[in-house]
């Protein structure tokens, strides 16, 4: 057949079927008229949810979210007030009149970042109720999503507050031990250097008195020796003059050793007050320094504790700002227009396939 269809003169053959070809487009294009008029028209509305990014936890995982969204919560409302009787089942609710897609874009360098959004799909009789029932499904899931998001809010915030006031514990507690520590040692320290100091200014005095009284009992003896030495001619006072002098150098060498125990004295107390310094400026670094410690850990935890409560409350505030509900869209099916368009072409098709093989039905001997 494909080789007598070469030599037949398509043109001729579509001139002379015209009457089967027009009867055929007819046919179908009153039959799809006929079908799309008796089939009730359903209308369609598409929105779409932005859910945030998909590296940032929000209030729903992105792969749960279309569970949610399709979820009694959300759904039975709509269907208790939009539907009766065998329409308000949610199974078939579910299954014939809306479709929900997870989808997402790319972003950023190199396309790395996923955006997802939920694709809303509905089906209904009415162009304005196709459009309420979907505002206010995306309206029940975000108002969700705002009793998800206080809720975490107010979960952060306790969690917050509490290693708040657990840090401001501890760093009171630092500080407390840190200026106890500091008191004490000031307290210690004072005590013992009175106590040294009293003790050296005593035995000071004590020296300073010993020293006068060598001092007068010296110059006496010296006047002594010298009034004496004056007739030590006398063979009487010859062992009395020696026995004055040995007594004077003694005196003197007390003296001396009294005069170098004083200094020890006051060189001792001058490094007793040098320690004591020395003592209060360590426990003073020592103090300065614990409380410098203490609160740069509290302040260093409270850092990182806020960074970490500003983050989870923008990660889960992220989730509200991006939602976005675009205007719905709604169409409307069948399409009548297209309808007949797609019928004329189809009977012209089948018309043309007729022809030709009418056609070569002629053209066969009997």
């Amino acid at each position: 057949m494909a080789k007598d269809l070469d030599v037949v003169d398509i043109k001729e053959v579509l001139i002379k079927g015209w009457r089967k070809i027009l009867f055929t487009t007819l046919i179908f294009t009153l039959s799809i008229l006929i079908i799309s008029l008796i089939v009730p028209r359903t209308y369609e509305t598409k929105a779409v949810i932005q859910l945030g990014s998909i590296y940032n936890k929000g209030v729903y995982d992105t792969f749960e979210a279309k569970n949610i969204f399709l979820s009694t919560e959300i759904i039975q409302p709509i269907i208790t007030k939009y539907y009766e009787g065998d329409d308000a089942d949610y199974q078939n609710f579910v299954d014939e009149k809306i479709d929900v897609e997870l989808v997402s874009e790319s972003y950023g360098y190199q396309q790395t970042g996923l955006v997802p959004f939920l694709r809303i799909t509905l089906r209904a009789d009415d162009t304005d109720k196709s459009k309420e029932m979907i505002d206010e499904m995306v309206n029940a899931f975000i108002e969700k999503g705002n009793k998800e998001i206080k809720n975490e809010e107010d979960a952060f915030t306790r969690e917050y507050l509490q290693y708040k006031d657990k840090y401001i514990q501890e760093k009171d507690a630092a500080l407390k031990v840190a200026e106890e520590d500091y008191n004490n040692t000031i307290e210690t320290t004072n005590v013992q250097y009175d106590i040294g100091v009293k003790k050296t200014q005593e035995e000071m005095l004590e020296r300073e008195l010993r020293i006068k009284n060598l001092e007068a009992d010296l110059e006496k003896m010296t006047s002594e020796v010298e009034r004496v030495d004056m007739v030590s001619s006398d063979p009487s006072y010859i062992g009395r003059v020696a026995l004055l002098k040995t007594l004077l150098e003694d005196s003197k060498s007390r003296l001396n050793q009294e005069q170098n125990l004083l200094i020890g004295l006051k060189s001792s107390l001058g490094n007793m007050e040098r320690g004591y310094k020395k003592v209060i400026s360590t426990a003073e670094i020592k103090y300065a320094r614990e409380k410098k410690s203490a609160l740069s850990t509290y302040e260093k935890y409270m850092l990182d504790n806020e960074v970490k409560y500003e983050k989870n409350k923008n990660s889960i505030k992220k989730f509200l700002v991006s939602i976005d509900a675009q205007k719905p869209k709604t169409y409307k099916y069948p399409n009548i227009a297209l309808n007949i368009v797609i019928s004329v072409f189809t009977g012209l098709f089948l018309g043309s396939i007729w022809a030709l093989i009418a056609q070569e039905k002629k053209r066969k001997p009997r």
